[in-house]
């Protein structure tokens, strides 16, 4: 059985994203909850913002660059994909100012090297 969702339901408590929705079909309900959300906490945006600095800071001999780690469903991927967003805006189609990385699995610094090599369009490989 379906939960009424009908306007007659107090709906002060949601977005206003969200309150449009309730009268609309039910296909386009279960889409809206369905979708990718982001929770923008300050720490999450502060990240960001230092991704951000780091980027715009003057060029300097040995690059910086930001290291993320945690368990596994704690927001690795969303914090990546949210500074890239954020980066790719700013920087050359051509000459990306971020990379996101993957490196599960890998078990050495060489396997890292080579996966930050590959992201860069490098011809090189790592052989030893």
């Amino acid at each position: 059985p379906l939960i009424d969702v009908s306007a007659a339901h107090d709906a002060t408590h949601l977005s206003p994203e969200a309150a449009k929705v309730l009268d609309a079909p039910r296909d386009v309900r279960a889409a809206f909850v369905a979708r990718d959300l982001l929770v923008r906490y300050p720490a999450f945006d502060a990240m960001v913002e230092r991704a951000r600095a780091l980027a715009l800071a003057p060029a300097r001999t040995r690059a910086q660059g930001l290291v993320l780690s945690a368990k596994s469903n704690n927001g690795k991927t969303t914090l990546a994909n949210s500074i890239h967003s954020a980066l790719s805006k700013i920087g050359d189609a051509n000459r990306p100012i971020a990379l996101s990385i993957d490196v599960g699995g890998a078990t050495d610094g060489k396997t890292i090297y080579g996966r930050i090599l590959d992201a860069l369009g490098s011809p090189a490989r790592i052989s030893h």
